[in-house]
């Protein structure tokens, strides 16, 4: 018994001297680390030595090549690639027992170690309640770069990043920034049970963190009309930035063709800011609009220029190629909004192309009061009738222009179509050349001309 007791002891003792030599070892190469004059073999012995006293330097100097350090850390820069590959190896042989120093780095001032840190931390093999609270918090970084990264990683914790994330959205302090916005969108479909808490956020307090909630209820809204409700009662609110962000999300298709509803309800509004939004959203949503066509045309009358310029736009984009429609349209032609007659203009195109368009009215809007729908106008009418004189004065105001559009060149550059016995010649065929040569090219004083050619009136036989 007593030689069985000595031999322990001897054991206990030899396995104490080893324990004891590891440690002086592994403090004298931290404290060469430490020094600021280390070397690759210091960092690799550590490594091997998985010695977790080393972990919070190897970040320093892992960091080094990225923050431009001084002092120490800029004798640690040459070091800093090495250190990288060595300090992952160091988190995957430390595995669990690595998180707490990996968590104090995520309190570093350096947000090239805070950064880091995020990277290393799905090394160590775990999946946490408290790394996914911690991720959380990492998405108010206030270096964006930190923040993304977070938000990236958060997606391997799938629906286990949910309940810590909508706690936070939860409370009014947690800023709904980018990178919360990017975690929503890498969480996709899983971020759909968030959607209370960002609907209390929109009309909650602060009142700057409106717009977040409904840029965020852009990314995880889908079909509910919940949210479709509440994104059309933000268009009436004074905040400029909740509004816009409102309508982002509308446009980009919140609800879908079950939206439309709602938003046919948002066209009687007595709010002219909120009924020109929903008659934008409508036509965006195409054909799927089509039952909103009786309540667009009846806000073709509306008194405010932007809901007549939206509601015409919208009645191009959903189809509605009806006669109705078409007279509304071509009325509006002479509406005294500049951009109105240029969305009327633009709508009938889109329902019929150039034959949808009067070539009276064509005409007529080449002397327009507006250059954008003069150039506009001239555009169609080219496309519609081809090169002739009553093109030749917005032609040559054209060519006075600081940008000269190219189509005045085309224009004037064109040969004339030539009619001979009543025929039209091949294009290149008249005698008399392109709208430049011909000495009779110019507008006749009683204004006449048309698609017809030179000869005369429209009418009149070539």
């Amino acid at each position: 018994m007593a030689i069985a007791a000595g031999v322990v002891s001897v054991a206990a003792l030899g396995s104490g001297l080893f324990t004891a030599r590891h440690a002086l070892r592994e403090w004298l190469l931290v404290r060469e680390l430490q020094s600021g004059q280390p070397t690759e073999a210091t960092i690799q012995a550590l490594v091997e030595m998985r010695s977790l006293r080393a972990l919070p330097m190897l970040l320093e100097v892992a960091a080094a090549g990225e923050d431009g350090g001084e002092g120490r850390n800029a004798n640690w820069r040459p070091l800093a690639a090495v250190a990288k590959p060595a300090l992952e190896e160091l988190v995957r042989k430390l595995e669990h027992k690595a998180l707490p120093p990996l968590f104090l780095g995520l309190e570093s001032s350096n947000a090239a170690i805070r950064k880091q840190t995020i990277d290393l931390l799905l090394l160590t093999g775990c999946r946490t309640d408290e790394m996914a609270h911690r991720l959380v918090k990492a998405l108010q970084d206030p270096d964006e770069s930190v923040g993304e990264t977070a938000a990236a990683w958060l997606t391997a914790f799938g629906v286990e990043a949910v309940l810590p994330l909508t706690g936070a959205i939860a409370n009014q302090d947690f800023e709904l920034n980018g990178a919360v916005l990017s975690a929503l969108g890498y969480l996709s479909t899983g971020a759909r049970s968030m959607t209370p808490a960002l609907l209390a956020r929109l009309h909650g307090e602060p009142p700057e963190s409106r717009a977040g909630a409904a840029s965020a209820l852009k990314i995880v809204g889908g079909s509910s009309m919940t949210v479709v409700r509440g994104l059309v009662e933000a268009l009436a609110d004074e905040n400029a930035e909740l509004v816009d962000a409102s309508w982002v999300a509308l446009y980009s298709g919140v609800g879908g063709k079950h939206a439309v509803p709602t938003l046919q309800r948002a066209l009687m509004s007595a709010n002219a800011k909120v009924q020109g939004i929903a008659a934008n959203v409508l036509g965006h949503l195409g054909n799927a609009a089509r039952p909103a066509i009786r309540d667009l045309l009846a806000q073709l009358r509306h008194g405010d220029p932007i809901v007549r310029e939206y509601t015409a736009r919208a009645l191009g984009q959903i189809g509605d190629d009806g006669a109705e429609a078409r007279a509304a349209l071509i009325r509006l032609l002479h509406d005294p909004g500049d951009r109105v007659r240029l969305g009327a203009l633009g709508a009938l195109y889109s329902l019929g192309g150039v034959s949808a368009i009067p070539e009276a009215e064509l005409q007529a809007m080449l002397a327009d009061a507006s250059p954008d729908v003069r150039d506009s106008a001239a555009g169609l009418y080219n496309e519609k009738c081809g090169p002739d004189r009553s093109l030749l004065p917005w032609c040559l105001e054209a060519l006075s222009q600081p940008s000269v559009p190219n189509l005045a060149f085309k224009i004037l550059r064109k040969p004339l179509p030539c009619r001979q016995g009543g025929g039209r010649l091949p294009d290149g065929a008249c005698p008399e050349g392109n709208l430049v040569r011909r000495s009779h090219a110019l507008p006749r004083s009683d204004g006449t001309g048309g698609c017809r050619g030179d000869a005369g009136p429209a009418g009149s036989s070539g």
